[in-house]
């Protein structure tokens, strides 16, 4: 055999160049070194996940495939801004599909025990009829209590109040019923 004769610095050169491309290009590391994942094998791993059950966690595809957290959220923020049906919430994605799935189960769910609720689905919060005729008592009594000109702004931080009051824990305040307000209110006066 011959000895090596090539230039080792000629080596070196050639390895770092290899290495430059590699970094360069759209191969993520796992977290072992030792294997490489393209970035559109990494979107395909996520996308997959959330076709099988309509939603797909970050935490558990990232352990799954092997690579660091913020390489799947960045995936996960490209692939939510190119579907319009897809929702980033608390390190998951979720799909449309997926809370439809979910409030069927529940609605056979109620129906096996003999429950049934009835409400009214509105910006994302169920509104029962008997909640809504509370709040409906409420806003008419404060509306009825206005005595001098008052801004709605400050009927509706005083309603905030009482029923935090009466409530504490359990409703946890009207923070989110903005609409249902005005449409009480509005209710009231036509």
């Amino acid at each position: 055999m011959k000895a090596d004769t090539r230039n080792p610095l000629r080596s070196s050169q050639i390895r770092i160049g290899l290495f430059r491309n590699l970094l360069d290009s759209d191969l993520l590391h796992t977290i072992t070194g030792k294997e490489f994942i393209t970035k559109e094998r990494l979107k395909a791993e996520v996308e997959t996940e959330i076709n099988r059950i309509g939603r797909a966690s970050l935490v558990d595809i990232a352990s799954a495939v092997g690579v660091e957290l913020v390489h799947c959220e960045r995936v996960a923020e490209q692939i939510v801004a190119e579907k319009p049906d897809l929702t980033f919430v608390q390190g998951e994605i979720v799909a449309d599909s997926y809370w439809d799935t979910v409030a069927e189960e529940v609605n056979e769910a109620l129906e096996e025990s003999g429950k049934l609720i009835q409400g009214k689905l509105e910006a994302g919060q169920l509104y029962t009829p008997a909640h809504v005729s509370r709040i409906r008592a409420v806003v008419r009594g404060a509306v009825r209590a206005l005595t001098v000109p008052t801004a709605l702004s400050a009927v509706w931080s005083c309603l905030q109040k009482q029923l935090r009051e009466g409530d504490d824990a359990s409703s946890g305040g009207v923070s989110g019923e903005g609409v249902l307000f005005q449409s009480v209110l509005s209710g009231l006066f036509n």
